[in-house]
């Protein structure tokens, strides 16, 4: 509360306009007394001063008075009763504040009613962004949620405006530039919205909750210094600054990984790193279908051409058919086109 009603009172309001008419008279009389002491001087040489007539000048001490009065008068009715109780603050703006209804309710009142979406939303991606900031305030819907109705962005513009690549936005903070996106992807229609493959509540469908995912050495992007697309793959200077790479402990994974169908991607692509610190994250070993049909799930809006598609869910039912196959995962079939499976020393529980 300090710091919004400021330390101490200020001046008290008005004083502004009496020193503005104080300055301004200061200079009237210094000028006529300069003008004065000029008429003695040249007195006292014996010269003869002319008639001078300051008749012109009343009407322009007139206006300037009106001018002066009027501002005051103005300021005075404009100005609130409880202005400068607290410096440059109006007194009574805390308790408007606090008549003021609320619009925003907050996750645990979204929960009340969308229980399964706040359990979603709150184990991925978007854990950390409230419900509000894309639905919009919710006070009015939780009063009356038959007559009114949230907001439910669609438009790939609505995503952009947290997730487009901007040079003033952290590096470790994920931005998407959409067309290299699509065309990474194989989507074909540039009028595709985002949410045909991410669902907002869990766009990445972690299969643990990203909290409580173990803590990691801090991972280096590029563009965590370097504006602009860099690749990450792009050979260092010798002289570059020691950062984290994947390869100091885990090197062979690494180099089993330059040789399979994966090898273009980068690590952190499947390996979801979040940034808690200056020097560690959360990173988090996503294994749920769902994320690798991110990429391979076939539709209308994809290029077979561009990366092998998945007929889903018939590749599901095809699987479960069989009684041994029924709870593999897509990685357990398709390890090989990632990389060499991982010992238990080189993974962390």
């Amino acid at each position: 509360m300090t710091a919004y009603l400021g330390d101490k009172p200020d001046a008290p309001p008005g004083t502004m306009a009496i020193l503005t008419a104080f300055v301004v008279a200061t200079v009237i009389l210094v000028a006529v007394g300069v003008s004065r002491v000029r008429d003695a001087r040249q007195a006292a040489r014996g010269e003869l001063l002319p008639e001078v007539s300051y008749r012109h000048t009343r009407r322009l001490f007139l206006v300037i008075g009106i001018v002066l009065g009027g501002a005051l008068v103005a300021r005075a009715l404009a100005v609130p009763p409880t202005f400068g109780e607290f410096g440059y603050y109006r007194g009574a703006a805390v308790a408007a504040a606090m008549n003021h209804t609320p619009r925003h309710i907050g996750n645990e009142a979204c929960g009340d009613c969308h229980p399964d979406e706040l359990a979603l939303h709150d184990k991925d991606a978007h854990a950390t962004v409230p419900c509000e900031d894309c639905h919009g305030p919710g006070a009015e819907h939780a009063d009356k949620p038959e007559d009114v109705h949230p907001l439910k962005p669609k438009t790939k513009q609505f995503c952009l405006i947290c997730h487009q690549v901007l040079s003033a936005r952290p590096g470790a903070f994920p931005q998407i530039a959409w067309r290299d996106h699509y065309k990474f992807v194989g989507v074909k229609d540039p009028g595709t919205e985002c949410i045909a493959c991410h669902s907002p509540h869990e766009p990445l469908f972690m299969d643990r909750d990203i909290r409580t995912a173990r803590l990691h050495p801090l991972i280096q992007r590029c563009r965590d210094c370097h504006q602009g697309g860099m690749d990450e793959k792009t050979a260092r200077p010798a002289n570059h600054p020691a950062v984290f790479e994947c390869n100091y402990c885990h090197g062979k994974i690494v180099k089993d990984a330059a040789t399979r169908k994966h090898a273009g991607i980068q690590c952190t692509t499947c390996h979801l790193f979040t940034k808690v610190s200056d020097f560690a994250g959360r990173i988090i070993r996503d294994a749920d279908p769902r994320f690798c049909l991110l990429c391979h799930r076939r539709t209308a809006f994809r290029d077979p051409k561009v990366r092998p598609l998945i007929d889903w869910p018939g590749h599901l039912a095809e699987v479960k058919a069989t009684g041994k196959d029924a709870e593999k995962r897509c990685i357990d079939c398709h390890q090989n086109r990632i990389h060499v499976v991982p010992s238990a020393e080189e993974v962390s529980p």
